[in-house]
């Protein structure tokens, strides 16, 4: 198992950032969340699993719903304020139309740097997702995900 801020390099040339790769979306809780976006978001963990809870109003106004986007095989997880600055040693391509929305990174030298860590014997994918009403972005590495 593998914890946050416990990072080899394992064939990242040191000294310039790692690039992200083109996002692509998986899931838009607008779909399902309010035009202002989520009331709330907690994270927390267990081992190797990350659970993102988001609470958002309901149409009556007076309800609260709750989603939870559980990541399965985490080994690195960076809780961020949106917009600020990050310590993650990645350059981010433009993101614009994909804010809000839980991507992932197929292309992401940083998960590469990962698979390589565990001699490609673990499929570790690169994750983003920026709550905009909460004004935190989440980056993840993980092996899977799903929504409940």
């Amino acid at each position: 198992m593998c914890f946050e801020g416990r990072v080899r390099n394992n064939g990242h040339k040191g000294g310039k950032n790692m690039k992200s790769g083109t996002p692509h979306v998986l899931i838009d809780p607008y779909e399902w969340l309010p035009s202002y976006g989520e009331s709330g978001v907690e994270i927390s963990s267990d081992g190797s699993n990350l659970s993102i809870n988001i609470s958002f109003d309901l149409t009556d106004g007076k309800s609260q719903g709750k989603k939870e986007i559980r990541f399965s095989g985490t080994c690195s997880y960076h809780v961020v304020a949106f917009p600020g600055p990050s310590m993650l040693n990645i350059s981010y391509q433009e993101i614009g139309e994909t804010l809000g929305s839980l991507v992932e990174f197929p292309y992401s030298e940083a998960a590469l740097t990962w698979r390589n860590h565990f001699d490609y014997v673990r499929e570790i994918k690169h994750y983003g997702i920026w709550f905009t009403s909460e004004n935190i972005a989440v980056h993840i590495f993980a092996a899977s995900f799903e929504l409940t």
